[in-house]
């Protein structure tokens, strides 16, 4: 089970406390029911859980959210869980995993998730349709064997594109530098984009793959985020190797001070599965 998944649950769970509550606050009588014991309860269990899931994924919950829920637990309000089985202190707490609910699921959202989804399947359909259509392998080997890796990055970018995906790169200051235009456009937000993506794409070969994947991670670092309209994959980057055929060892990705460097390699002549197989072998 993600984070998301579990959020989603805590989530639902808060939602039903709050509707039990709006329903006992309604009820004639209420003292003689002692139902709000059930409503405290449950706001307790539920406080127990959201620090479970900050516990459960340490490494991978976005920070944003981790640290509001650790600056929530240190809130002096959050002794009237203590309590809550008072229905005075119970409305509070109920409240109160409402309010931090809002703010939770905004943090939690999928945004990011879905960004990286975009990404990853553009790079999936970039290396089938190399595989498969001799007009585009074609224009990748032109580009290969001419400007090399601008060439390759640009036609990278133009198809990234095409899956809502704005790829970028950073210049030597570590600002974000467009990959096709010399200038970087504010106004990309506007033209129904799903998120930026940070790559740095190298032309390499089974000799020089580590050090071409290593040299783009050392060139991604230099990035210095600003400000700029719209949503940006923040935790995952794209190291890409563009080769003439397939590597003979696949990259493994990287992971560094809480950032994710995605390695890929985009062969420009792939081999059959079976003959890729039978290379790997032979090189092992």
């Amino acid at each position: 089970m993600s984070y998301l998944e579990q959020w989603r649950a805590i989530s639902a769970r808060i939602d039903g406390t709050g509707r039990a509550a709006d329903f006992y606050s309604r009820l004639p009588g209420q003292e003689s029911y002692k139902s709000y014991r059930e409503i405290g309860i449950a706001c307790k269990n539920t406080l127990a859980l959201i620090k479970q899931l900050v516990c459960d994924y340490d490494s991978t919950l976005p920070a944003a959210a981790k640290s509001r829920i650790t600056e929530f637990m240190m809130e002096k309000h959050v002794g009237v869980f203590d309590g809550a089985e008072d229905w005075t202190k119970g409305r509070s707490a109920v409240v109160m995993l409402l309010s931090l609910k809002v703010e939770l699921d905004y943090l939690l959202s999928d945004q990011q998730e879905h960004i990286r989804s975009r990404a990853e399947r553009a790079f999936l359909h970039l290396q089938r349709v190399l595989a498969v259509d001799a007009t585009v392998r074609e224009q990748w080997k032109a580009a290969l064997n001419g400007q090399g890796e601008t060439a390759c990055e640009q036609l990278g970018a133009v198809h990234l594109l095409q899956h809502g995906i704005f790829a970028f790169k950073v210049n030597s200051t570590g600002a974000r530098t467009d990959l096709v235009f010399a200038d970087m456009r504010d106004d990309f937000g506007s033209r129904g984009l799903d998120g930026l993506v940070l790559t740095e794409w190298k032309v390499g070969n089974d000799a020089s793959a580590d050090s071409k994947f290593a040299e783009a991670r050392e060139q991604m670092k230099l990035y210095r985020r600003s400000a700029l309209a719209g949503p940006e994959l923040t935790a995952v980057r794209y190291a890409i190797v563009v080769s003439p055929t397939d590597l003979a060892i696949a990259p493994r990705d990287h992971e560094e001070h809480g950032l994710l460097y995605r390695q890929i390699n985009i062969s420009i002549d792939p081999k059959t599965p079976s003959a890729q197989a039978r290379r790997l072998k032979k090189s092992g």
